[in-house]
């Protein structure tokens, strides 16, 4: 499954994958960034394990990259009034102490909204993309609540 990924990636034109690259990359930072990149970097894997287009494998990848040069990737566009008003809430979070605080919390809130996001755009209302939801969820009420308050 590797091999054929790189070589549809070789053909193509990419000559360095993104996706091959942060595979085996230790990302061990339990910070905001590097819970981040190693998250976004899971949902790649999984991405081209589970037969997703590999643009698409690559674009979570390059988030992973992103996050692990040290600068926030852009969260995932919204579709809907439910994602939309979640998106709003995890902007929020993100600009607020609490992300200084919990930065688990905070990374997890925002790569289970980007999971949540291209799994409701590749299978509207099934069961990975509530999965997701309800992850984001409980990511930013920690935020909203006990981390806002933490001393």
């Amino acid at each position: 499954m590797r091999a054929a990924l790189l070589l549809t990636l070789l053909a193509a034109g990419c000559a360095a994958p993104t996706l091959t690259q942060l595979r085996p990359a230790l990302l061990d930072q339990g910070d905001f960034l590097g819970t981040l990149a190693r998250e976004e970097r899971r949902h790649a894997i999984f991405l081209g394990r589970h037969g997703a287009a590999i643009a698409e494998a690559e674009r979570f990848a390059q988030k992973a990259e992103t996050a692990r040069s040290g600068r926030l990737p852009e969260p995932e566009p919204a579709e809907g009034a439910a994602m939309e008003a979640t998106r709003a809430r995890l902007l929020a979070a993100l600009a607020a102490p609490a992300k200084e605080k919990c930065p688990v919390f905070a990374a997890l809130a925002f790569a289970r909204y980007d999971a949540w996001a291209e799994r409701q755009r590749a299978w509207p209302n099934g069961e990975e993309a509530q999965g997701f939801r309800r992850d984001v969820e409980e990511n930013l009420a920690a935020l909203e609540g006990p981390c806002t308050r933490a001393g």
